[in-house]
């Protein structure tokens, strides 16, 4: 959308999981705090 380019791999980590690399460039463009209801019942997602 905005042309950015990032390069992405990943390899085994020998404890198990996995190690990603992610390369490339962005910019901080806004700042925001938010505010979740303790009352709402979806304030962490929706799970199944």
């Amino acid at each position: 959308m905005i042309g950015s380019t990032f390069d992405c791999s990943y390899r085994s980590a020998r404890e198990g999981g996995v190690l990603p690399t992610i390369r490339g460039q962005a910019f901080i463009t806004a700042e925001c705090t938010l505010v979740f209801d303790p009352r709402d019942p979806f304030r962490a997602g929706i799970r199944g």
